[in-house]
């Protein structure tokens, strides 16, 4: 798995080959990571607007982190071997 691109303390996107992966620094509080696979459309859409596009799916995933849950991967690790 390789980092294609980050935002300092807000996400970082890496690609396994032709998967894209997004963690995303959320919460105020308590801090905790929300990582998910990105869908074939927000593919798309990044190969279009790039990392502008990131930024606001981002956003969208930090404000409300839990309509993410079911495509959360839980272990990012896990998920490069």
């Amino acid at each position: 798995m390789n980092e294609i691109c980050r935002s300092h303390m807000l996400w970082i996107l890496y690609q396994d080959s032709d998967e894209y992966i997004l963690a995303v620094v959320c919460g105020t509080v308590g801090i905790f990571e929300t990582v998910v696979k990105l869908t074939t459309v927000e593919v798309k859409s990044y190969c279009v607007q790039g990392e502008l596009f990131i930024n606001e799916l981002a956003s969208k995933i930090r404000s409300n982190p839990f309509i993410y849950t079911d495509r959360s991967i839980k272990n990012l690790k896990e998920f490069s071997e």
